[in-house]
C-alpha cells in the first residue's frame, strides 16, 4: 500500500516547486506574508520588453500605450485606458486595473475593446501574470 497516494504526491510536488520560488507559497499561488517586493524595474519591465514592447513602442503605439522602459510607468499608473473607463493600473487594486483584464482576456466583461494581450504571441504564463498582479496589489510603485 502506498504511503502518500496521489494527494500526497501532488502536495509534495507543490511543496518542492514552492521551494524553488523564494517568497511564494504552494497554496493557490498566493504570495506569503513575507513575500519579496515585486519591483517594476526588475520584474515587470522585463515582461513588458519581452511580450509587449513590439506593439507598444514609440512609433505607432498600439492603443496609444508605450511600454518601453522610459515611458511605461508614466503611461500605466493612474492613467485612464482609451478602451474603457477603467485605469490602466489602479495602484493597490489589481481587480480594478484594466491591464489585468487585457492580460487575462476578460476585457470584454468590463466593456473593453480589442484583443487579449499579448496579440500574436502565447498568453503570459501564470507566474508572469502573478508578477503583474502582485506588483499592482503592492501599490504599483515605480521601484
Amino acid at each position: 500500500m502506498r504511503r502518500f497516494g496521489l494527494i500526497g504526491a501532488v502536495a509534495a510536488t507543490l511543496a518542492a516547486t514552492a521551494a524553488l520560488m523564494p517568497g511564494w507559497s504552494a497554496t493557490a499561488a498566493q504570495p506569503k506574508a513575507s513575500a519579496r517586493i515585486v519591483s517594476f524595474k526588475r520584474d515587470v519591465i522585463p515582461l513588458f520588453q519581452t511580450n509587449c514592447a513590439v506593439c507598444h513602442q514609440e512609433t505607432v503605439p498600439s492603443g496609444g500605450l508605450v511600454l518601453l522602459p522610459a515611458y511605461a510607468y508614466a503611461n500605466l499608473a493612474n492613467v485612464g485606458s482609451v478602451q474603457t473607463s477603467m485605469l490602466r493600473v489602479a495602484p493597490g487594486k489589481p481587480d480594478k486595473s484594466y491591464i489585468m483584464n487585457k492580460i487575462l482576456g476578460t476585457h470584454g466583461s468590463v466593456r473593453g475593446k480589442g484583443n487579449a494581450m499579448p496579440i500574436g504571441q502565447p498568453p503570459l504564463l501564470n507566474s508572469e501574470i502573478e508578477i503583474v498582479r502582485v506588483w499592482i496589489a503592492q501599490g504599483g510603485k515605480n521601484n
